[in-house]
């Protein structure tokens, strides 16, 4: 299972927002947190019975994960 370009994109983005942000948050940020992230996307492109992780899932795992 692999990410496309657009879910890396959209997973990227968010994390770098989040770390940007962190000073805010009682919780670190940190490389856990992205793989968390990546492992949600790819759960998602499975349980859809997708071959690769498209952009929509990647958004789907940023917003699960920013409603935590």
């Amino acid at each position: 299972m692999e990410l496309t370009a657009g879910a890396m994109e959209a997973i990227s983005e968010f994390y770098s927002e989040l770390r940007a942000n962190s000073e805010h948050l009682t919780l670190p940020i940190t490389v856990r947190t992205l793989e968390t992230i990546i492992r949600i996307s790819t759960a998602a492109a499975k349980a859809r019975m997708s071959e690769e992780g498209v952009e929509q899932v990647g958004n789907w795992a940023v917003l699960a994960l920013s409603l935590s």
